[in-house]
């Protein structure tokens, strides 16, 4: 494997070659980062200032990553986590709401029920 490394380092295509490794590491790094530090209460648009390039550029980049648009994405971690607040703790709708980062009730309940074809309360009712 080393061999046929160091072969293509030594071509014609060491160019691409490098720039194929590269691009894997960054999207790697984007992907994992964001991932990793991402946070329902702040706005995710705050990485792009972290990665050093404009709003543009980060959702251009992110989209190409994750294959959907930040807020998007966002809106899904926030219903994920209130999902498992509703299935596992005895918060109402209301304090699940707000701790899932949601700032409207109403919203909430209903990006809830579209995502998940039942409402936050069905939930609490189906639990206990």
């Amino acid at each position: 494997m080393e061999e046929a490394f160091l072969n293509i380092l030594q071509s014609q295509s060491k160019e691409n070659f490098e720039a194929f490794l590269s691009s894997i590491f960054s999207n790697s790094f984007f992907k994992t980062k964001i991932e990793k530090e991402f946070d329902i209460h702040k706005n995710i648009l705050l990485f792009a200032k972290e990665f050093n390039i404009t709003n543009l550029a980060f959702r251009n980049k992110f989209k190409e990553t994750f294959g959907t648009t930040p807020k998007k994405w966002q809106n899904i971690k926030k219903l994920e986590k209130a999902k498992l607040l509703l299935e596992t703790t005895d918060y109402n709708v209301t304090q699940v709401c707000q701790q899932s980062g949601f700032d409207n009730i109403s919203w909430f309940i209903q990006a809830f029920k579209k995502e998940y074809e039942i409402t936050p309360k069905q939930i609490k009712n189906n639990k206990n």
